[in-house]
């Protein structure tokens, strides 16, 4: 077994990255075609942080239970929504 813990801070930080780069297209006037990219883009990135948190609890003692049925819920609700309603919201913002 490798010494390595599974941390969720690099996909967060990405996920921010993400987002920024979604805003700031959003506010220069990017096709929507290309609006659509990356909102998909942080629809993954967002259940990439989710999974990563997921494998974090999984190496860290204790019950968490409650959490996993959580995170399993949220990554499923993303799975299931379409790039039109994660840009839906961004523009709302």
């Amino acid at each position: 077994m490798s010494n390595y813990v599974p941390h969720f801070t690099k996909k967060r930080e990405r996920l921010a990255r993400l987002e920024q780069d979604l805003l700031r297209s959003i506010h220069s006037g990017t096709p929507h075609e290309r609006l659509l990219v990356l909102a998909d883009e942080v629809r993954h990135g967002k259940i990439r942080a989710l999974r990563a948190e997921y494998a974090h609890l999984e190496e860290t003692p204790g019950d968490h239970g409650d959490r996993f049925a959580m995170i399993q819920q949220k990554v499923a609700a993303l799975e299931a929504v379409s790039s039109e309603t994660i840009l839906a919201e961004y523009l709302a913002a």
